[in-house]
C-alpha cells in the first residue's frame, strides 16, 4: 500500500501532468496540416465540448483558515494571504450563450510563522460544478460569468522541531463558488481565458481532538488555455 503522504503527492501532480499534456496536445492538434482548413472561418463554433488548464494567484481573505487554525492550537498569528494556484477544467457549450463546466482547483498553501519557530499551514483543494452564461463580443471574444457549487478539502498542520510539536487536522465541506472571465478564440480549436473565481470556505474542522470553525473567501486569478472539439 502506498503511504498517504506519497499518495497525496502523486494525486497533486496529476493536474500538472494533465496541463502539460493539454499544452503539448494543443500544439500538435493545431499544427497538423489536416486541421488547417478547419481553423479558418467563423470562430464562434456554436457549441461542443472543451477542456483546459491554467494557473495564477490564489488570494486568501484575511488568511482566515490559518488564523483560525492558530487559535485552535492556542496561538494568535498573522498569516501569508497568497500563493500560486492552478486548475484544470472541462465543459460543454450549448451554443454561444450558455455552458456547463466542472473543474479541479488547487488553491495553494497559506502559512504563518509563530513564536518558538512554530509553522502553521493550510492547503485547500476544490472540486467544482457550475453554469456559465456567455456573451460573445465580435467574432472572437467572449465575456462570461460562473456560478455553482464547490466541494472543498483542507489540510491543516502545526509543526515545531524545537518544541517537538507536530499536530494536524483536516476538514471538508460544500459551499458556493462564482466568478467572471473573458476569453479570446485564436481559431476554431484554441482559446485563451482570463478567469476570476471565488471559493467560499467555512466549516467545522477537527484539530487535535478539538473543533474549530475555519472560514475564508479564496480568490483565484488565473490565465488559462482551452482546447475545443
Amino acid at each position: 500500500m502506498i503511504p498517504r503522504p506519497r499518495l497525496l503527492a502523486h494525486l497533486q501532480r496529476i493536474p500538472l501532468m494533465v496541463a502539460t499534456t493539454l499544452v503539448g496536445g494543443t500544439l500538435l492538434y493545431t499544427s497538423s496540416p489536416s486541421r488547417a482548413q478547419q481553423q479558418t472561418g467563423p470562430t464562434h463554433s456554436g457549441g461542443g465540448p472543451y477542456i483546459g488548464a491554467g494557473m495564477g494567484l490564489a488570494q486568501y481573505s484575511d488568511a482566515g483558515i490559518v488564523a483560525d487554525a492558530c487559535s485552535a492550537f492556542g496561538f494568535s498569528c498573522d498569516a501569508d494571504d497568497s500563493d500560486r494556484g492552478f486548475k484544470v477544467f472541462a465543459g460543454y457549450e450549448f451554443g454561444d450563450y450558455i455552458a456547463i463546466e466542472g473543474s479541479y482547483a488547487n488553491l495553494g498553501t497559506t502559512r504563518a510563522e509563530l513564536p518558538a519557530t512554530i509553522t502553521t499551514t493550510a492547503e485547500v483543494r476544490t472540486l467544482n460544478l457550475g453554469v456559465v452564461p456567455r456573451l460573445p463580443i465580435g467574432d472572437r471574444a467572449t465575456i462570461f460569468a460562473k456560478a455553482g457549487i464547490s466541494a472543498w478539502y483542507a489540510d491543516l498542520t502545526a509543526e515545531s522541531e524545537s518544541l517537538g510539536l507536530s499536530e494536524s487536522g483536516d476538514g471538508a465541506g460544500t459551499n458556493t463558488t462564482f466568478g467572471v472571465g473573458a476569453s479570446y478564440r485564436l481559431n476554431n480549436n484554441v482559446s485563451l481565458r482570463l478567469d476570476w473565481d471565488r471559493y467560499k470556505i467555512g466549516e467545522d474542522v477537527k484539530v487535535d481532538g478539538a473543533t474549530v470553525n475555519v472560514g475564508s473567501d479564496i480568490d483565484l486569478f488565473s490565465a488559462n488555455i482551452a482546447l475545443h472539439f
